[in-house]
């Protein structure tokens, strides 16, 4: 086969997966290779099971006719993991991820603007996702598709991958756009023996860490139950919460709060109570549980007046509900994005961490900031920050002390630097636990590195008289690796005026000087 250039597009060794038209529109909306083998009905010795199937370099002309398709289009795809090969046949014992295509080619012009014209308009497929081109296959010469052949896989839930996959992709848009992404960093969506129980549990530990185990309970079993209606795409609400009062009441002794949850939820189905209030106040996962009976989509989320807690949860369990094959099509035309979402997914379901978390923050010269996200400490996304409202304030004040705030060459750091003197550098970040309203700053000074035998005692005993007389305190943090003692201050942005900046700033200085 080859491309506009007359490069051949098989010299890497990509194997090439045979689809139909539906199967691909079904791989592009759910982000994981349809299958294309089907065992019952094929293959007698397969045992009713589907798999993806594909060929190194070249495909039989039998693989080209599946159903009622006598035109299938071929994907290629690099960097292929987990499969098995029988024969001439690669088995995938996983779905491949559809970011792993790299190319989906039609036979004829004809095929790809059918293909086009039937499916790109569904509102849950991607339609810059993938390359779609016209290109000749390379045939082999094996016209018969064998009639016996076990499938030696063993195939993944593609429920459960994408309702993971839902989920990932909600959790994903918090990290890169919301508010709550300190919190959003510490989950860790494995999928237990229990099921959906842990990562319901995970993440309102997360983001709710004084949950009581009541409201972890209402919150873990009401999701859980939930969720296991995937398959109806919906349920009835009184007979959802009639299935969670049996299940908590069977276990044994119920907290009183479980049952006056459900006392209220009855009257408010019953229209007998007015909706209760779903800030973020207090009762975070029973107001979640609550929520995910009354609202079935984002719009829903907003009517209910939600607090961004309550409305993250709430979004989280809707995006594992309805699965990232009915979420919006423009939501997976970011490629590197899918891709984490899918990972993530991967392993999540195989009972192994997929943890996502904020790493390195560099800043440019515009102050603005790129966080790098991380799948299992790799990067995998960044997110990029317009300068926020604190920073070009404290950009102000320092301007008004002839100081300058920019980032550190090679580093990315913010300092507040002395133009044209490199010794100047104090540096300076907001402080873990401020908020819009009180945003904290500490700036700080590293002093010295921490060993074994450094600092001596002397030193380590100078260091703390002056840090106590000049009300500077002093930690260990640590830079590239390495452990240093630093001192730094801490201060409040609300009440910040010139003289108070420059004292912080000198004193820092100062203290930092005087060790060396």
């Amino acid at each position: 086969m080859q491309s506009g250039n007359g490069v051949d597009l098989f010299d890497n060794g990509p194997l090439l997966v045979p689809v139909t038209k539906p199967a691909l529109a079904k791989s592009l909306s759910s982000g994981f290779v349809a299958a294309n083998w089907l065992g019952e009905q094929e293959a007698g010795q397969a045992g009713g099971r589907e798999a993806v199937f594909g060929f190194r370099r070249v495909v039989p002309s039998w693989a080209l006719s599946q159903g009622d398709e006598d035109h299938c289009v071929i994907l290629e795809i690099v960097s292929p993991s987990d499969i098995t090969e029988s024969g001439d046949i690669v088995f995938f014992r996983t779905p491949p991820r559809v970011t792993q295509v790299t190319s989906a080619h039609f036979s004829s012009d004809d095929q790809l603007r059918d293909f086009q014209a039937t499916y790109l308009s569904f509102p849950d497929i991607p339609n810059d996702l993938l390359p779609l081109c016209v290109s000749a296959v390379p045939l082999g010469e094996v016209e018969k598709k064998p009639e016996m052949l076990e499938l030696p896989v063993e195939l993944a839930d593609r429920g459960k991958l994408d309702a993971l996959a839902g989920w990932n992709l909600v959790l994903l848009d918090e990290l890169l756009t919301g508010e709550l992404s300190r919190g959003v960093s510490s989950i860790d969506p494995r999928y237990g023996d229990d099921g959906w129980k842990s990562i319901a549990t995970s993440v309102l530990d997360s983001v709710h860490p004084e949950a009581s185990e009541h409201e972890r309970l209402i919150w873990s079993e009401m999701m859980s139950l939930a969720l296991a209606h995937r398959a109806t795409r919906g349920f009835d609400r009184r007979a959802l919460l009639d299935e969670f009062s049996g299940r908590v009441t069977a276990s044994g002794e119920v907290h009183g709060g479980v049952h006056k949850w459900i006392e209220v939820v009855e009257e408010v189905l019953s229209a007998q109570r007015d909706l209760p209030p779903f800030s973020d106040e207090k009762s975070i996962g029973a107001r979640a549980a609550l929520a995910i009976l009354l609202a079935q989509d984002e719009q829903a989320i907003e009517s209910l007046s939600a607090g961004p807690k309550v409305a993250f949860l709430t979004r989280l369990f809707i995006g594992a509900f309805r699965g990232l094959s009915r979420a919006a099509g423009k939501a997976k035309n970011d490629r590197r994005k899918l891709d984490a979402t899918l990972s993530a997914s991967e392993l999540a379901a195989r009972g192994q961490a997929a943890q996502f978390s904020i790493g390195k923050r560099s800043y440019d010269r515009d102050l603005r900031s790129t966080d790098e996200i991380l799948l299992n400490g790799s990067a995998v996304l960044e997110r990029v920050s317009d300068a926020p409202a604190y920073l070009m304030m404290l950009n102000a004040r320092a301007r008004e002390t002839g100081q300058v705030i920019v980032p550190e060459e090679g580093t990315g750091r913010l300092c507040i630097a002395v133009p044209e003197d490199d010794n100047s550098k104090v540096y300076m970040e907001e402080e873990p636990g401020s908020d819009e309203v009180n945003t904290l700053v500490r700036v700080w000074k590293p002093l010295t590195k921490v060993t074994s035998r450094v600092p001596a005692a002397a030193k380590l005993k100078d260091i703390l008289e002056k840090s106590w007389a000049s009300g500077c305190a002093v930690g260990i943090r640590d830079i590239n690796g390495q452990k240093m003692l630093c001192c730094n201050a801490v201060f409040l942005m609300n009440t910040l005026d010139r003289d108070e900046f420059e004292y912080h700033v000198s004193r820092i200085r100062e203290f930092a000087s005087g060790m060396e």
